[in-house]
């Protein structure tokens, strides 16, 4: 809602950092959908696919 552009754009990411106080390469994103894990590697952040992850 505060950003113009969705996902997979980074703004939604950058905005957060901006909104948290710290710089988008200390963040870490954890994101279950190909266009959030294309954002937080755009925004310069480390990002957790957690759709590999088996939580069972």
């Amino acid at each position: 809602e505060d950003t113009e552009r969705g996902k997979p754009d980074p703004d939604v990411f950058l905005e957060a950092a901006r909104r948290l106080g710290v710089a988008p390469d200390v963040c870490c994103v954890y994101e279950d959908g190909d266009p959030g894990v294309e954002a937080a590697r755009r925004a310069g952040m480390q990002c957790v696919d957690i759709r590999e992850m088996d939580i069972a």
